[in-house]
């Protein structure tokens, strides 16, 4: 399973700072030391080998700790057994439930200034938090182009400002084009020359719009971009942070253009 590289430093960090603790009456003091580097611990329960698994979240990523039978150590990273299978991905599915991005995704709706690229009355929409100079971005949107096409899909881009300092006032000049749709696609189009040339003058009611979506962007606890959300095929919502990896474009787009 992939670790975003912002878990990974988390783990490293907690790995590093934690050594031997003496284990107290409920939770082994080595979990009340993570909990007060953040982690929320969801569910304790029996592991393999005689350690005992606490199930949770840190900042929001998912986490497994194990602790040795004297509550004494704390081994974080993936348990894996004699035939190579990760435990910890096992534990993860069981123990730690998906978060309800329900909220998020009704807050997208109302809340957020987008830009629509798809048919209006595409079947599948997806909303994006994106930014005007974000590769990757660029990348998910050159990868999304084909279903788009196929008049399916209805990309809703939550235009942020966050890459560079001259990333609002790009967003913004994109929002107050006479059709924010076609700039969009031209900056894009752009985007290997530096997208839109930018202009002195940007109306403040646009600025006001991107500052919106980055604090949205902040309130649902979004830390990069592209941040793609979308339905399964039973109806959840979902999030995807980061450039989508190649197998999971037909889950968040649908079935591949014809």
């Amino acid at each position: 399973m992939y670790l975003p590289s912002r878990a990974l430093a988390i783990l490293i960090f907690l790995s590093c700072c934690l050594g031997r603790i003496a284990m107290a009456a409920g939770e082994p003091d080595v979990i009340k030391r993570i909990e007060r580097d953040g982690f929320e611990v969801i569910k304790s329960f029996p592991a393999e080998g005689g350690l005992t698994g606490y199930a949770g979240r840190i900042q929001g990523e998912p986490m497994v700790v194990y602790v040795t039978a004297d509550g004494r150590y704390a081994l974080i990273g993936h348990l894996i057994d004699a035939n190579g299978n990760s435990l910890t991905e096992s534990h993860m599915s069981r123990y730690i439930p998906p978060p309800d991005l329900s909220k998020a995704w009704e807050r997208l709706e109302h809340e957020a200034t987008w830009i629509v690229q798809g048919a209006r009355n595409a079947p599948r929409v997806i909303y994006a938090f994106t930014d005007p100079y974000c590769p990757y971005c660029h990348r998910f949107w050159e990868a999304a182009a084909p279903f788009v096409r196929s008049g399916k899909v209805q990309i809703r881009h939550v235009m942020v400002g966050v890459i560079k300092p001259k990333s609002i006032k790009a967003a913004a000049q994109i929002f107050g084009a006479s059709d924010p749709a076609a700039a969009l696609a031209q900056h894009e189009e752009r985007f290997p020359q530096g997208g839109l040339a930018l202009r002195d003058q940007t109306a403040k009611d646009s600025i006001a719009k991107v500052t919106a979506n980055n604090n949205l962007m902040r309130q649902l606890d979004v830390n990069g971009t592209p941040a793609v959300f979308y339905r399964d095929s039973h109806g959840v919502v979902r999030m995807v942070g980061g450039l989508p990896a190649p197998e999971q474009l037909e889950e968040i787009l649908g079935s591949k253009a014809q």
